[in-house]
């Protein structure tokens, strides 16, 4: 079965960006329940009630436009476990977060227009300077469209800066590679959120977040 994997190093994430033995880091994988507060993968969805207090939040993103996959039970709708909540909708007002049967691997993949945060809420523990790897696979008309920003918390207004960012060539029927690196820049940085952004109707499946160590 396919996994939304997480790969941690010590309290966060861990990876290297360079290939050498010197350059590379002993990797730890551990579960993301841990970290993200959800089983991590697009393969298993949670039930979300909107008519209750715990889905308020999605009651009100239907009303601005977002589109989910309904549930057995009138009022439900599935959310991804290591989803946490929506950000803002596409720039259209049309926005969607459903679950496809179409994947690059597993069973399932996300349908995806618009942006959503995949941390707890909150963020997770970062330090200034740090480097993320984001690699995901995307299918689509229009395969850069899907790209992964990040909020940056702490003292003295921290930020991130995207340090690059490749897609693959994509021929018709096939899903493209997308890989990001992400840095944390300025000072006193404290905790980062991650959230995935499409402008597009997209698929979306094989996430990875990784952590570079020095």
């Amino acid at each position: 079965m396919n996994v939304l994997k997480i790969t941690v190093i010590s309290v966060l994430m861990g990876l290297t960006l360079g290939a050498s033995a010197e350059e590379a880091a002993t990797k730890q994988e551990i579960d993301p329940n841990d970290l993200m507060q959800g089983k991590g993968t697009f393969e298993k969805w949670q039930v979300i009630q909107t008519n209750k207090k715990d889905g308020a939040h999605y009651l009100e993103a239907k009303k601005k436009g977002w589109s989910f996959t309904p549930g057995k039970k009138e009022g439900s709708v599935l959310i991804p476990d290591i989803f946490n909540q929506t950000s803002e909708p596409a720039p259209d007002k049309e926005a969607v977060a459903r679950k496809s049967d179409k994947f690059h691997t597993g069973e399932a993949s996300l349908e995806l227009k618009g942006s959503f945060y995949f941390n707890p809420e909150g963020g997770i523990p970062t330090k200034d300077s740090e480097v993320y790897t984001i690699t995901f696979y995307v299918y689509g008309e229009k395969p850069n469209s899907p790209i992964v920003h990040a909020t940056v918390y702490g003292d003295n207004s921290p930020r991130y800066s995207i340090e690059s960012r490749d897609v693959e060539d994509v021929e018709d029927g096939k899903w493209a590679k997308v890989t990001e690196t992400l840095k944390v820049v300025g000072s006193g940085a404290k905790r980062i959120s991650f959230r995935i952004c499409s402008n597009d109707l997209m698929l979306v499946d094989d996430l990875t977040i990784t952590k570079q160590e020095k």
